[in-house]
C-alpha cells in the first residue's frame, strides 16, 4: 500500500515538474532507506531465526542501539542481520553435529 502511495506520488510530481531541471544529487533519507529486497531477506532471516529459538538475542541486538547511539539505523540493521545469519549458521551446524539424520534437510 506504501508503495503504491509512492509511485502515485513520484508520478504526480513528475507531471508537475517537467520544466523543471533535474538535480543528479540523491536526497540523504532515501540514500539511507533499505531496499524492499534486503528488507524482506531480513524478515525471512528473523522469522526463521525466531522460530528456531534465537529469540533470545533480540533483546542483546536491541541493546546495540543504546550502547551505539551515533550508528545510523541502517548501520544498525546489518548488525542485526549478521549476528542472526551467524547465529543461525551456528545454530545449524551444531544441530547437523547433534543429529546427523537431519542432513536430508538441505
Amino acid at each position: 500500500m506504501r508503495a503504491g502511495r509512492f509511485l502515485l506520488w513520484n508520478s504526480a510530481s513528475r507531471l508537475d515538474d517537467t520544466s523543471a531541471p533535474r538535480s543528479s544529487a540523491r536526497s540523504p533519507s532515501r540514500s539511507q532507506s533499505i531496499s524492499p529486497h534486503w528488507l524482506f531477506l531480513s524478515i525471512l532471516l528473523v522469522s526463521y531465526s525466531y522460530w528456531r529459538g534465537l529469540h533470545i538475542l533480540f533483546p542483546v541486538i536491541s541493546a546495540a542501539s543504546w550502547i551505539f547511539p551515533s550508528w545510523s539505523s541502517l548501520e544498525l540493521h546489518l548488525v542485526h542481520a549478521t549476528l542472526l545469519s551467524m547465529s543461525t549458521y551456528m545454530l545449524l551446524s551444531l544441530n547437523f553435529i547433534l543429529h546427523p539424520h537431519h542432513r536430508s534437510w538441505f
